[in-house]
This record gives structure tokens, C-alpha cells and sequence, in this order.
């Protein structure tokens, strides 16, 4: 689909094709209820922006989304995307997008990929055994946000390559094969708080890697992040391994020794306890809620539909 506007592909399945859906320099569209599968790229995009691709089926194609050029404002979510011999998601360039509640998983190198990509959020998201990286964010992909995802058994959690001002809030990155989150090249003043990281392999004492930089003078330590928000850090389940005299400081759930990882990057305020993530998402209420108001009224008209001296009211 080339300049195609206010458009929905819907219900449809898709296999063994060059590309399962293309669209570029389209708009306004809704992608939603097709099976994609066994095609190079599943749903490839290229330069569009403002688009809907919601509760789709997406296996074994190369890329399960692909996303290039100016591409913004453009919606994921609720999408199963799993098993694709590359990346689950790929999004080069993308700005100011949302990838919300899909479950992403087994794909062959990385469940999401951004590559010079900026505000974009990935919220809510299970994304697991992924053989390369959970999500990875490099070449100047920065100003995202992560959160409320459920990361585990990936190769690496979160890598953040030569990219900076993201953030990193209340994720769940539970035994990754590598690290929960890897820094790596020029990166810094990434905000990382309020997650748990449980049980990742844990490589030279850490579940945390930040190798360091290379410069013209040799090598220096990563770049300086932000690992608490003033009061709240991150819950490390090493914590007391490496600090077995720490305690909680006044039933507050903090604990009273920091988490060093190295000279410009130390979580202040550790947690001694994991937060868990709510097993449903946000608008579980709301569905729950608009199918009892559906229930309703459906019974009351089959009341209305009795005589009409009953005199049977819905309000």
C-alpha cells in the first residue's frame, strides 16, 4: 500500500509472500486480526506514521514488524509476535511511538529493536526467550521509556549501546542467559529505578555489565547513569549476597548500603524486597467493565421488548 490513508486490513492470513503487508508513505491505517507468516518482513513500514497494528498473529517471518524512514505515531499493541528468524520488532528511525502489551517472544536475535529512535514508549510488553537481546536500543536511540515489561530468558535483558536519556522504570528483568541490562560505548545519564533484577547470570559479581569506552587515552568506565530516583533505587536479588550486613533502614524497604556497580554508576537506595509486576494489564478493568454495561443492556432489552404495559425502564 503506497499513500494509502483511513484504511483497515483486517481478518486476513497471510503467508510465504516477499513481504506479508507493506505500506509506505501511508497513514491512518488499522492493521488488526491477521495471521503473518513464513514471509520475508511480516508487516514492513516505511515512512508512515499515525497507523494502528493491534492483536496481530506474527511467526516465522524474517523481521515480525519492520519499521524505516520518518515513521511516527504509529501504535503496536496487543500483538503476538514470536518465532521470526530475525528481530521481533524493528523500528530505525521511529519517533514518538507506543508499544504496548505484546507478547514477544523466541525470535531468533532481538524481541525489540531501535536503532536512532526517540520518544517511544514500550510499556507493558512480555518479552522473553529471545536469543539475542530483550530489547536493544543503539546509535543515538534516546529519550524512550521502558516500563512495566516482564523481561526474561532473553540472551541479554536491555542493551543500551551509544544512546542516552532513557529511562528504565518498574521492569521485571528476571534470568536472562547474560546480563539484565548491558552499557555499552558512549552512553550516559540513562534513569534506571524501580526494577527488579532476579537471578540474571551473573558475570564478574554483577547482573549489570558496563564495559567502558574506548578514547584516545585507552579505556575509562561507563558513562554515568542514574540508578535511583532520590528515594528509590532497583531490588537486586544479589543484593545481600554482596552485602550481607546490609539492613533496612527504618521499615522503609530500603536498604542501608548502596549498590556499587562502579565509580559513576551506584544504585543509593537498593530495595530488599521485588515489586511484581500486576498479572493483568491496565485496561483489564475497562473491559471487564464495558462487557458487565453490554450484559446489561442486552437484558434490558429483552425487557423493553415486553408489553408495554409493564412499563419497564432501563435508567
Amino acid at each position: 500500500l503506497v499513500s494509502t490513508t483511513n484504511s483497515v486490513i483486517t481478518k486476513n492470513h497471510i503467508a510465504n509472500t516477499g513481504t506479508g503487508i507493506y505500506i509506505s508513505e501511508s497513514s491512518n491505517l488499522i492493521i488488526v486480526e491477521n495471521n503473518i507468516a513464513n514471509n520475508g518482513d511480516g508487516i514492513k513500514g516505511d515512512t508512515s506514521s499515525n497507523n494502528s497494528i493491534s492483536s496481530n498473529n506474527i511467526t516465522d517471518n524474517e523481521s515480525g514488524i519492520y519499521f524505516t524512514g520518518a515513521s511516527e505515531n504509529n501504535i503496536i499493541s496487543g500483538n503476538t509476535v514470536t518465532e521470526n528468524t530475525v528481530d521481533g520488532i524493528h523500528l530505525w528511525g521511529s519517533r514518538n511511538s507506543d508499544i504496548v502489551e505484546n507478547t514477544i517472544t523466541n525470535n531468533n536475535e532481538t524481541g525489540i529493536n531501535f536503532f536512532d529512535s526517540q520518544n517511544n514508549k514500550i510499556i507493558r510488553n512480555t518479552i522473553t526467550g529471545n536469543n539475542g537481546y530483550g530489547i536493544k536500543f543503539w546509535y543515538h536511540s534516546s529519550e524512550n521509556t521502558v516500563s512495566e515489561n516482564h523481561i526474561a530468558n532473553n540472551g541479554i535483558g536491555i542493551l543500551i549501546d551509544g544512546s542516552f536519556d532513557n529511562n528504565i522504570i518498574g521492569n521485571m528483568l528476571t534470568e536472562n542467559n547474560g546480563w539484565g541490562i548491558r552499557l555499552e560505548g558512549s552512553q550516559n545519564n540513562n534513569v534506571i529505578y524501580h526494577n527488579s533484577f532476579v537471578d540474571n547470570k551473573v558475570e564478574e559479581g554483577l547482573q549489570v555489565s558496563i564495559p567502558g569506552e574506548w578514547t584516545m587515552d585507552g579505556m575509562k568506565s561507563g558513562g554515568g547513569n542514574v540508578w535511583d530516583n532520590g528515594t528509590v533505587g532497583n531490588y537486586w536479588s544479589d543484593y545481600l549476597v554482596r552485602y550481607p550486613n546490609a539492613t533496612e533502614i527504618d521499615g522503609s524497604g530500603i536498604g542501608d548500603t548502596p549498590f556499587y556497580i562502579n565509580e559513576n554508576n551506584i544504585d543509593r537506595y537498593p530495595v530488599m524486597e521485588a515489586a511484581i509486576i500486576p498479572e493483568f494489564p491496565s485496561w483489564t478493568p475497562l473491559l471487564l467493565a464495558l462487557t458487565v454495561l453490554a450484559v446489561a443492556l442486552t437484558i434490558c432489552k429483552q425487557k423493553l421488548r415486553k408489553p408495554k404495559d409493564k412499563r419497564v425502564s432501563c435508567e
